[in-house]
């Protein structure tokens, strides 16, 4: 994987992550730019829920005193004040909250309201995240200029992944298209965060080759790939939706086996120190399709509790499928800890009430892109 770490310039060598200094310290932040700080930052403000929660994980989290308006993790974030992003960036706002760092997207700011909150004497580090190690760069970043330390932190993250890596290093690989929309159709390549989790929890990124991070491609050219399995990311309202987007192309072996993976979860649509649990969740979804599983709305309500029904297995759950499984769990090597998922057996399931026809599919979703899919 091609890095893409910027350097980190720390002008005082003697600077301790426990002991703010007076001195200047030069950075290079992901536009390029060298900024001169002067001192240690003491009020944030982020512009993107990923730069929240990494400044949280940093240690920095009482330094916030404000956050962007889709900033929900952790607890603490929520209940500060929020700015509007994006083409409504509220630089009034911002300037009442009085911030001496400002950590922005690159993709959600433009350079004219970089310059302006510059001007106005904000130091403004615009920031880059779409590969896993990003993530601890930007922790070590968030770390030199508030002077705390995130090394326990950085640890936490990348031990986690080295685990996964383990775990996953000896299961049957699958071929993957990963959606990330479904109009346009619209996928990731191998230098996107997407691609590594699918990659760990071995799947193979039937794009990954392409330029691009968030590459739009035809139906013809899936078509070609025969991916063994699709995997919606936040590319539809719902699963039913997902999956009705999908049940007019049959002529696919994944689509006719079913071997269609919906995932939602906030800690895999956003590139966080959070993403490796969203990782470990994959995984073991890939392994239910692994094992001839499919995913399916699942009747949680009370009254299908009380009578015994599916409800245990929640919304997304997954049920024995008809459908062969696309290979055996391997055992476990001593290099290769045993996986938490235990393989589905793939005996004759009981009769199960039939699924509810999903709802057609609207023209236009009436949602939001997902953040940080390069959209």
């Amino acid at each position: 994987m091609k890095s893409r770490l910027p350097a980190l310039l720390v002008c005082l060598c003697a600077l301790a992550f426990s002991a703010p200094s007076a001195a200047q310290l030069s950075v290079r932040d992901d536009l390029n730019r060298t900024l001169i700080v002067k001192k240690t930052a003491t009020r944030i403000v982020t512009l993107a829920p990923f730069l929240t929660e990494i400044v949280f994980a940093a240690g920095a989290g009482d330094l916030a005193v404000g956050v962007d308006d889709l900033s929900d993790y952790p607890a603490r974030a929520a209940s500060l004040p929020r700015v509007p992003t994006g083409a409504s960036l509220a630089l009034e706002r911002i300037a009442q909250l009085k911030p001496d760092l400002i950590l922005a997207w690159r993709d959600g700011i433009r350079r004219e309201d970089v310059d302006k909150l510059t001007a106005a004497g904000a130091t403004v580090y615009v920031a880059v995240a779409r590969e896993l190690e990003d993530i601890p760069r930007l922790m070590r970043v968030v770390g030199h200029l508030t002077g705390r330390d995130p090394t326990r932190a950085i640890g936490e993250f990348e031990g986690k992944l080295a685990q996964l890596r383990r775990e996953n290093a000896f299961k049957v690989k699958m071929p993957t298209f990963i959606e990330i929309w479904n109009r346009p159709l619209t996928t990731v390549s191998g230098n996107h965060f997407l691609s590594e989790a699918i990659e760990i929890c071995r799947g193979e990124n039937v794009f990954a080759e392409l330029r691009a991070s968030a590459p739009k491609v035809t139906w013809e050219q899936v078509q070609s790939k025969n991916p063994m399995v699709i995997v919606g990311a936040g590319s539809a309202s719902s699963l039913g939706e997902f999956r009705a987007n999908w049940q007019l192309r049959q002529t696919m072996a994944a689509v006719r086996d079913e071997r269609l993976l919906f995932v939602t979860d906030d800690k895999i649509s956003r590139l966080t120190p959070r993403t490796p649990d969203g990782i470990a969740k994959l995984c073991a979804d890939l392994d239910n399709v692994r094992a001839g599983r499919v995913q399916r709305v699942v009747d949680t309500s009370a009254a299908a509790a009380k009578s015994g029904g599916a409800a245990a297995a929640g919304l997304g759950g997954f049920i024995p499928s008809v459908a062969n499984p696309v290979g055996p769990l391997p055992a476990a090597s001593p290099a290769s800890p045993t996986p938490s998922q235990p393989p589905a057996t793939t005996d004759a399931p009981a009769a199960a009430a039939p699924e509810p026809a999903p709802a057609p599919a609207p023209a236009t979703p009436p949602r939001k892109r997902p953040s940080q899919y390069g959209l």
